[in-house]
């Protein structure tokens, strides 16, 4: 049988083959080694098959484990490999996606929890009928630059360090609590997620305007280097042809 609807009685199964090739042989009928690798392929595949739905009941997706999910992994490919049902190697397949993705999940968030937390600048509001003055203030301030007091280096998480990463995992788990139910998150998961969330999309647009003022910075730099660089060009330019002979 390709299919055995209950697992349990694979075991019985194969002892009885075994005992009914040893049967044989006692009353001296000679097997074909083509009976005998049938046989043994059968074995294989009623073992890995028993073995693997064995595992699929002691795994979670709630509690997955990574140690688990590498095990169904490991047994899934041996069922490949000795030719068990497609039904059951579809279910461990499944099974393994969400163990995965709940696994994933859980190890972005403890990712964000140890990130650490800082204050934000208030954005100030824009009053239409102010908009005039609000921008002659803005210039105002960036002529007359405030000093202001060395703070020290925001610590970076190895993760967290490229914001491109950052990004790229709020938008994974963005697209996991959408399949909630499916991957069996529970809502007090949910709540600490959409927390993080809200701190996360503040971070982000956050470390953009530093990436921006960075950017811009390095530009001024480079502009300010070219124009002196130019400068000394044009005195050196300017001077007069009979310098040279005046001071020979």
């Amino acid at each position: 049988l390709d299919v055995v609807e209950n697992y349990k009685t694979i075991k019985k199964s194969v002892k009885i083959l075994a005992n009914k090739v040893e049967d044989a042989k006692k009353d001296g009928v000679e097997l074909s080694p083509q009976a005998i690798q049938e046989v043994n392929q059968a074995t294989r595949r009623l073992i890995s098959e028993r073995n693997l739905r064995f595992h699929m009941e002691e795994c979670e997706i709630r509690n997955a484990q990574p140690s688990k999910l590498q095990k169904l992994n490991e047994l899934m490919e041996r069922a490949k490999e000795t030719g068990v049902s497609d039904v059951y190697i579809e279910e461990a397949q499944i099974l393994s996606e969400r163990m995965n993705d709940n696994i994933k999940a859980r190890d972005i968030l403890d990712k964000f929890n140890v990130y650490p937390e800082r204050e934000y600048p208030e954005e100030e509001e824009i009053d239409p009928k102010q908009k005039g003055r609000q921008k002659k203030k803005e210039e105002e301030k960036k002529k007359k630059p405030k000093r202001k007091k060395k703070e020290p280096p925001f610590v970076y998480p190895d993760w967290g360090v490229e914001l491109t990463s950052v990004i790229r995992e709020v938008d994974t788990i963005t697209q996991l609590i959408k399949r909630c139910e499916e991957i069996e998150l529970d809502q007090e998961f949910l709540d600490s997620v959409n927390i993080q969330l809200s701190r996360f999309k503040k971070e982000i647009s956050y470390r953009k305007k530093l990436e921006e003022e960075e950017r811009m910075l390095a530009e001024l730099k480079k502009m300010k280097k070219m124009k002196k660089g130019k400068g000394k060009q044009l005195r050196i330019n300017t001077i007069s042809p009979n310098f040279f002979e005046l001071n020979e």
